[in-house]
């Protein structure tokens, strides 16, 4: 689902490595009236025969040469790394705005960007459902999949 002031994501992609640049190109179509993201490239952890635990993705951040390292998760997107690296870049820019996550009970990431201290205080204030982890959906996924995976592994006895 794309919209202007939100965009979800499962957390767990079809891909080894998931698919940062798409994920980055849907985040640049969200943030494109506050900060421009582009130029966007990947380097998985096992590509160029090294062994590595992150990859490196490279762009343009506001007319900036950008490097941002996420962890490699397997299939999965590491969420509060990728926001935190971009809100650095955001505020190196010296803007108030900021990636955050709404908080989910599943696997799936809502991200919307906006200004962090009013958001924060909509949070206090009226409730709005501000995440305190971005990576919480991640790990509720893991968690599941380690059940079922536990569950399939009783039933084959």
């Amino acid at each position: 689902m794309r919209s202007q002031a939100v965009h979800w994501f499962d957390t767990e992609n079809d891909r080894v490595p998931p698919n940062y640049f798409e994920l980055l190109t849907r985040f640049a179509e969200l943030a494109h009236s506050r900060v421009n993201i582009e130029k966007i490239s990947m380097q998985g952890a096992d590509e160029g025969g090294r062994e590595a635990t992150q990859h490196e993705i490279l762009l343009l951040f506001d007319g900036r040469p950008a490097r941002i390292l996420v962890k490699d998760l397997g299939d999965w997107f590491d969420v509060g790394g990728l926001l935190g690296q971009l809100n650095t870049e955001i505020a190196a820019s010296g803007k108030s705005d900021r990636f955050l996550t709404l908080h989910s009970d599943d696997q799936s990431a809502q991200v919307v960007l906006g200004n962090a201290a009013k958001r924060l205080a909509l949070r206090r204030e009226y409730d709005f459902p501000v995440a305190d982890d971005p990576d919480a959906p991640v790990h509720t996924g893991q968690e599941y999949e380690r059940r079922v995976l536990a569950e399939m592994g009783k039933n084959k006895r």
